[in-house]
């Protein structure tokens, strides 16, 4: 589920413009990333708190047009599916 999370962003950040990459793609990344690594530490709420940052940079990439529809919601079930698990985790 991670693994699944951090690829979905990835996926989603590289068809961004090299606008949209650059404001919020690579932010989204390496909050997927942060994301993970907490959650492997066991720091669930440093995890959330990642979570809760790659939901609010995807809200702004799609506010702006600059993530796709599909990618978005693949995006936003990935987060909603890892912090389901934080929730279980504990």
């Amino acid at each position: 589920m991670w693994h699944e999370l951090t690829l979905v962003a990835f996926r989603a950040a590289r068809a961004m413009s090299a606008s949209g990459r650059e404001s919020t793609g690579q932010r989204m990344e390496s909050a997927a990333l942060a994301a993970a690594r907490e959650r492997e530490a066991g720091r669930t709420a440093a995890a959330a708190e990642s979570l809760q940052e790659m939901e609010t940079l995807l809200a702004i990439a799609a506010e702006l047009g600059d993530v796709a529809p599909a990618a978005r919601d693949a995006v936003q079930a990935a987060i909603t599916a890892a912090r389901t698990s934080l929730g279980s985790a504990g």
